[in-house]
């Protein structure tokens, strides 16, 4: 890789006497500098496999067709990027995007025809329904979209009209995608190498749906047989609950909460420990051993993750996957969960072990959720500000999608 960061940048490029991997374009390069006649010169000798460009860059007149067929591209892509140079190239097989700027990103990606695979990174971002129409529209030959970022949010009806011959998906804790509706691929390809992750958001349902319809699965090596137990053990918890997705919201939720509550047990001598302790990340990671169900799987006692990985598990179980998100902010984690189209607040790990507004003390919250009488329990809110420090003490969210945020 050579790195481009003057304005002698075509004396560079004509002075090149060996192939290079990538060109990566960066600070400090004015666009009167980057020429078609440039690219056309070193592309007399040089077969290129990836030009990368991370600041805004135009190019000149001419179309710039490179000698390798499977060209790759790569775009840092922020609020100010000038992306038009893209219709110069001819033949770009993979466009690889990073997002670092969330407005209209994929509004300003002008029509190209030779796009086959598109690569996104776009961290706590969120991939919608519109997204997908832009995408599919602008690149009409895309067989191919792999997302990188391990917290893509996916909404409603977006990855599920993708009419694409292979997805590829990193997520981890979140995953908000119906995957019994992408029995149209030919690969679904999960990169997640812990398979008490995926468990949470691909469900027995699902996986036998896709391989019933001819998806080819592609795990990392050893997972998906680990998957496929533990997401057994997780149908055996379902039924156990005896709720299905013919029950209301909330009589889904509070059986759920229901058996949590009934069968974990916060580590509170942990928590206290992990709050003092310079290892903490440590002490945390037994308790994440392959993914965040583990511990509500295998261990006698269990942290926050854990409580909020399960009701995420079960809950996708039986209802739309974007109808609950797993919340992590303030060294803590805990879920959005809706009711009746209304995202509530939801922290089982607290209702397990705080108490929580209720005049009666001798009573635990489970017994107010069995009743279904939950109006003063504070941790089983709606109408919340995600945001106030002041009220909700411990839960200053990283990032809420704004799938959520715009319902209140």
């Amino acid at each position: 890789m050579i790195l481009l960061k003057n304005n002698k940048i075509n004396k560079v490029i004509r002075n090149l006497k060996r192939p290079i991997a990538t060109i990566s374009l960066t600070t400090g390069i004015a666009v009167s500098f980057f020429s078609y006649n440039t690219f056309k010169e070193y592309n007399k000798n040089i077969n290129r496999k990836s030009i990368s460009f991370n600041e805004p860059i135009d190019a000149h007149s001419g179309n710039i067709k490179l000698k390798k067929t499977n060209m790759e591209l790569n775009i840092d892509l922020n609020s100010t990027s000038k992306i038009n140079f893209l219709k110069y190239f001819q033949n770009i097989d993979t466009l690889n995007i990073s997002v670092r700027e969330k407005e209209d990103w994929c509004e300003r990606i002008p029509f190209h025809p030779t796009v086959r695979k598109i690569i996104i990174n776009y961290p706590n971002g969120k991939y919608g329904e519109e997204d997908n129409l832009i995408i599919m529209k602008k690149f009409p030959n895309l067989e191919e979209l792999s997302f990188e970022s391990t917290n893509t949010f996916f909404e409603p009806n977006s990855i599920e009209n993708s009419k694409v011959k292979k997805i590829s998906i990193n997520n981890e804790r979140n995953c908000n995608i119906n995957f019994s509706k992408l029995d149209f691929l030919e690969e679904l390809e999960i990169k997640s190498d812990k398979p008490y992750n995926i468990a949470i958001w691909l469900n027995t349902t699902e996986y036998n749906t896709l391989k019933n319809s001819g998806v080819k699965l592609t795990f990392q090596p050893n997972v998906e047989k680990e998957y496929k137990k533990i997401s057994d053990r997780m149908d055996k918890i379902i039924e156990k609950i005896n709720t299905s997705s013919s029950n209301t919201d909330k009589e889904k939720l509070n059986s759920i909460l229901t058996y949590i509550l009934e069968n974990l047990e916060y580590d509170s001598e942990t928590v206290e420990k992990i709050r003092t302790m310079d290892n903490k990340n440590e002490i945390i990671g037994n308790y994440y051993k392959g993914g965040q169900l583990y511990a509500a799987l295998e261990e006698p006692k269990q942290i926050c993750g854990n409580y909020a990985s399960m009701i995420k598990a079960l809950y996708d179980r039986i209802d739309s996957p974007q109808n609950c998100y797993i919340v992590s902010g303030s060294n803590h984690a805990w879920n959005i969960v809706m009711i009746d189209n209304i995202p509530y607040y939801v922290d089982a790990s607290y209702l397990d072990t705080h108490y929580v507004g209720l005049l009666n003390e001798s009573n635990t919250a489970v017994d107010f959720i069995k009743n279904n009488d939950t109006e003063n329990l504070l941790w089983y809110k709606n109408k919340v500000d995600f945001y106030n420090s002041t009220k909700y003490s411990g839960h200053i969210p990283d990032y809420i999608p704004e799938y959520y945020r715009k319902k209140y």
